[in-house]
């Protein structure tokens, strides 16, 4: 009998009760636990192990089997702070995997996927941007003072606007990402251009199957975290079209709490102008003055597409 059976076994004494009825398994049981005994002499003071290092074993999403409980011998406790090790691994890697799913369920254009804050060449000129951005320690219990503190400033919505080619999506992205590592991938996320977005709407018109209008305007209220990206460069065809459908979005959004992460070409007044006040200040109650940030720097598609490391979202777990 393997020794892992062996120390499930219970006493000498019960075995030998119970195989007095000549049973042929409950002999071999009562042999197997006399064997127990005389190995179990040999052992240190209070160990049960046998030398095993615990008993009842599972297995990690990983595979691998570690026990559920721990001699106290020193067989026992070397085992346990290894099998630390490998719980820890088999979480980071189950963590992991739940980001990259949601990640991947995002649709974020190829480009932008292996987007950092760490690697944003915004680091370079607003470091305190960057602070502001990244995610606090995750493990922060809801009624922690630390959560008050630490995260209610960085979650939420954020409206980044400034010049073409500044780098404001990779921004955008970038703060989703730390978003996503955050909450473990255990929600919803979702990247569209504004135009992609009314594409998207007017190829429901005519349609006898598959989503509707009404389909997807629900999709972009709904889900959890919504980047929307260029934000004011539509075109108006003054029909009002435009901005009764970008406020079905952002208003049902405003209306439930819901974050959205907003880029522009455009400021606050700008924005007010172009799409009308009902909208503006809809932004502007979701984010708050604090989260509208007016990106500066140089034009970074004068030195080429933008080229990020080849790592995903898991790289900084």
């Amino acid at each position: 009998m393997p020794l892992t059976q062996m120390i499930l076994l219970p006493s000498t004494e019960k075995l030998l009760e119970i195989a007095k009825g000549g049973d042929g398994y409950h002999g071999r049981r009562l042999q197997a636990g006399r064997q127990r005994d005389a190995l179990q002499r040999e052992r240190p003071e209070g160990c049960w192990c046998l030398g095993v290092g615990g008993k009842e074993t599972r297995s990690l999403a990983t595979g691998v089997e570690v026990f559920d409980t721990y001699c106290p011998c020193p067989d026992g406790q070397k085992l346990q702070g290894e099998h630390k090790g490998l719980r820890s691994k088999a979480k980071y890697e189950k963590e992991a995997a739940d980001i990259w799913a949601c990640w991947q369920k995002a649709e974020i254009p190829a480009l932008y996927q292996g987007f950092r804050l760490s690697e944003h060449p915004i680091g370079k000129t607003d470091k305190a941007l960057v602070a502001r951005l990244q995610s606090p320690p995750s493990g922060l219990a809801d009624n922690d003072a630390e959560w008050e503190r630490l995260v209610t400033p960085w979650m939420g919505s954020w409206y980044f606007w400034g010049p073409v080619g500044i780098g404001k999506t990779g921004l955008a992205v970038s703060y989703a990402r730390e978003y996503v590592i955050f909450y473990g991938g255990d929600f919803s996320i979702l990247y569209r251009s504004v135009p992609d977005l009314l594409t998207e709407l007017r190829s429901t018109y005519g349609r006898h199957e598959g989503e509707s209008e009404a389909d997807v305007l629900a999709k972009y209220r709904k889900v959890e975290l919504l980047i929307l990206d260029e934000l004011g460069v539509e075109s108006d065809s003054g029909s009002g079209w435009l901005q009764d459908r970008l406020y079905q979005v952002i208003g049902g959004r405003h209306a439930d709490n819901m974050p959205t992460i907003f880029t522009s070409n455009l400021s606050i007044a700008q924005l007010s102008k172009k799409l009308g006040e009902r909208i503006a200040w809809r932004v502007v109650e979701m984010c708050g003055q604090e989260h509208i940030i007016e990106v500066k720097g140089p034009n970074l598609r004068d030195k080429g597409p933008a080229k990020p490391k080849a790592k995903d979202v898991r790289g900084s777990l």
